[in-house]
């Protein structure tokens, strides 16, 4: 990659206590936070389902990051809405929940700095540093395909 390369313009997404990077165009919308609904189980990628702009949104549990895992939504937390990067049909868009308005951030290549991370959490392909922010960038494709084989198992048991 050169250095004259295009900032990709992405989001600091603040999820339990860490922060978690993103490129912009794989993020739908930032909504007010919504209690999901229905008895989604953590371990098994869904932690429930919220209604956006009146279709069904999964909403995916990441989990082993912070301390503490998932944290109780407070008052500026967030529903973040990600299209589908798999082209499930059935899956267009799932969400995850942020605990703060995500931040903007332009990156470019030579603003990047990977960390070394012995442990990383699950569902973790980098531990960086973006622009001097530490921040984790997830594994999305398997963050959607850990949505869709709950969401597979759901509707097996239900029908």
């Amino acid at each position: 990659m050169s250095d004259d390369a295009s900032p990709v313009r992405s989001l600091l997404i603040p999820v339990s206590g860490e922060d978690i990077l993103l490129p912009g165009a794989v993020v739908a919308e930032v909504t007010g936070y919504v209690e999901p609904e229905g008895d989604g189980s953590p371990d098994e990628g869904v932690i429930g389902t919220a209604t956006w702009r009146g279709q069904r949104l999964p909403v995916a549990a990441l989990t082993g990051l912070g301390e503490e895992g998932q944290r109780e939504p407070g008052a500026r937390a967030r529903l973040v809405v990600l299209k589908g990067v798999s082209n499930h049909p059935e899956l267009p868009y799932f969400g995850i929940v942020a605990d703060d308005i995500p931040r903007p951030l332009s990156v470019q290549a030579q603003t990047i700095e990977s960390l070394s991370h012995d442990d990383l959490p699950e569902g973790m392909l980098a531990c960086v540093l973006a622009n001097g922010e530490p921040a984790y960038i997830p594994d999305v494709e398997a963050l959607e395909a850990k949505v869709h084989r709950a969401l597979a198992r759901e509707s097996k048991v239900q029908g």
